[in-house]
């Protein structure tokens, strides 16, 4: 199966590809015109409105929205079939078939409004970003070549935009398919497993040990449930923040919820994990 994460990326690099050949039109035309400000101004302003205006349109938005369909209903896909096979292997029962007859419709909806919206808004601030790199490169006499090399700086910081941004919906969508699957299954109970790693916010010797929100202490936690242990129902409290859950406690949370299966991989007496 395809990554969905990636399949998300390069549909937004594609977009930020065709945004940058687009923006070069102007700097071909100051490169041309470089003695007569005020007309290459008058250019710039114009056909810069015309940029935002289409990508500010209803039939933007829809190509965007229906673009990112499938790579979205590929992370629910690959999110519940990861649940199903979790309970499977540990109960021994086949829950394939009662899952498929619950299907996420309305809430995958709406992920994919939240993420054309988010992709778009993307779209309308490389754009805005270009344009004043452009008009203070113009009116300060900045060599074209220069523009040039500042509007690719531009493109890759769009470009490390929509990674995170991949990388992030796509581990939202995780994990919160594996909530609602595990309410309609009748799970109640995960384990918070952080990643480990020196990347982990808040491990005291890694790379972000002031984080807001610190997933290595979460994870280690003692709750009413046990050490790492939480409700489905009310996630965990860190930070003044509360109703955290692993993959959505913070941009780019790596965290993975284990569902807790009473007396198959959990103890209710001593609360803890078998």
């Amino acid at each position: 199966m395809k990554k969905p994460e990636n399949l998300l990326r390069r549909f937004m690099n594609k977009i930020l590809s065709k945004q940058s050949s687009e923006i070069k039109d102007n700097v071909n035309y100051y490169k041309e015109n470089q003695t007569n400000v005020a007309s290459v101004n008058s250019y710039i302003t114009n056909a810069f409105t015309e940029l935002i205006k289409q990508y500010s349109s209803k039939n933007f938005f829809k190509f965007v929205f229906n673009g990112i369909k499938m790579p979205l209903s590929l992370a629910e896909a690959k999110s519940t079939k990861k649940f199903v096979d979790d309970i499977n292997d540990k109960i021994g029962v086949d829950y394939t078939k009662e899952i498929k007859r619950t299907k996420l419709v309305s809430y995958m909806k709406a992920k994919t409004l939240e993420n054309a919206n988010l992709i778009t808004n993307m779209s309308q601030t490389n754009i805005k970003a270009a344009q004043t790199i452009i008009t203070d490169g113009v009116n300060n006499g900045v060599h074209p070549s220069a523009l040039v090399k500042d509007l690719q700086k531009q493109l890759n910081i769009g470009k490390k935009r929509a990674k995170i941004i991949a990388r992030d919906q796509v581990a939202k969508i995780d994990s919160q398919v594996a909530r609602k699957r595990s309410s309609q299954v009748g799970v109640k109970l995960f384990y918070w497993s952080s990643a480990k790693d020196d990347l982990t916010s808040g491990k005291p010797s890694g790379k972000y040990p002031n984080a807001k929100i610190k997933c290595w202490y979460i994870s280690r936690k003692k709750t009413k449930h046990g050490t790492g242990i939480y409700s489905y129902k009310e996630g965990a409290s860190y930070g003044g923040e509360n109703n955290l859950h692993p993959g959505t406690a913070h941009i780019n949370c790596r965290c993975t919820a284990i569902p807790l299966i009473e007396n198959v991989t959990y103890d209710p007496v001593k609360k803890e994990r078998i």
